[in-house]
């Protein structure tokens, strides 16, 4: 590949950026060959893709072929390693900063890195993990779905008994208070109750979209029909 984006380098400053960039693609060394004859330096691929075009030097001219470069100084190499560098994938939101020599090893665990992502199963549509099985994947999901459900079920249940506690309450202050200060309660009480409805509509909405929708796809009941036939197969030997 050709360098790194001088962009991805923070504080870099004049004297690295004049030592450390290739005259071919203006960016920083990416794998640095040095050639004999002058010993400048370029990237791998800058400078064997020049010299698939080219004879000579790009930089003195004299004759120069692939097999005459050689791979730059050690110094070189460690110092290259140790500058800061903004992640790959910074775009997606990483916002790491890490030695150039860690790079291979960010990218191959960045949580921004889409190739680190699970991957989507083609038949139930959960993520593909190394040891994926579609019907314990879709089974989990139902047991999931059926505790959120029953949660919701349980703190309906209590709205609506606070829901008649509050119409018991505004029932007895009726007869305890005078006209003002019931009238104050009551928008108190008023308030509350349309706060606490509204929390119950929703989450009856929420329970009525889950049980809809809690029914396991056609394609589990045929999974788990050939799963349970294969049990009885090899139950028999």
């Amino acid at each position: 590949m050709p360098g790194y984006d001088l962009s991805r380098f923070p504080n870099l400053s004049a004297k690295e950026k004049a030592e450390y960039t290739c005259s071919i693609c203006q960016d920083i060394f990416c794998c640095p060959m040095t050639t004999p004859c002058c010993l400048q330096t370029f990237c791998e691929d800058c400078i064997t893709g020049w010299l698939q075009n080219n004879t000579s030097c790009p930089y003195d001219r004299k004759t120069l072929t692939i097999d005459k470069l050689s791979r730059a100084p050690r110094v070189l190499v460690n110092m290259l390693g140790n500058l800061n560098i903004k992640c790959e994938f910074w775009d997606n939101g990483c916002r790491e900063v890490y030695n150039l020599e860690d790079l291979i090893q960010h990218n191959a665990i960045c949580e921004h890195n889409e190739a680190n992502r699970p991957k989507t199963c083609d038949v139930c549509y959960c993520d593909k993990t190394r040891d994926h099985d579609c019907v314990e994947a879709l089974l989990e999901d139902k047991c999931n779905a059926n505790d959120e459900i029953n949660f919701l079920k349980r703190t309906v249940k209590e709205l609506k008994i606070e829901k008649d506690n509050f119409l018991k309450t505004i029932q007895e202050m009726s007869s305890d208070h005078d006209d003002n200060s019931l009238m104050v309660e009551l928008r108190q009480l008023r308030m509350t109750f349309d706060k606490q409805s509204n929390e119950h509509d929703l989450l009856r909405l929420r329970i009525q979209y889950l049980e809809e929708n809690e029914l396991l796809p056609e394609v589990l009941n045929m999974m788990l029909s050939d799963y349970n036939s294969d049990k009885e197969l090899v139950g028999k030997y």
